[in-house]
């Protein structure tokens, strides 16, 4: 029998995550608009990124959405001797 997670460790654990994506968007925003001018931003990156993962976000580059929306649809024939 599976045991479930006490009602407050969730709320807890949520309140982590949305914390650390908050703090690491924060961060983000504040390098590349210049008031942070010392700052490596990769591994604050690497954070948000995760952070956007954790909740089902993924990015998508432009070229594949781009190629995809050039492909001829694909037609599927029925079976031969079938009307």
């Amino acid at each position: 029998m599976a045991t479930s997670k006490p009602p407050s460790t969730t709320r807890i654990g949520e309140l982590v995550r949305l914390s650390v994506l908050s703090w690491s968007a924060t961060l983000l925003t504040a390098s590349y608009a210049g008031v942070l001018p010392k700052m490596d931003p990769t591994f604050i990156a690497s954070i948000f990124t995760g952070s956007l993962a954790w909740y089902g976000i993924e990015r998508r580059d432009r070229d594949q959405d781009d190629a995809s929306k050039r492909l001829p649809p694909k037609v599927v024939a029925p079976p031969k001797g079938q009307p």
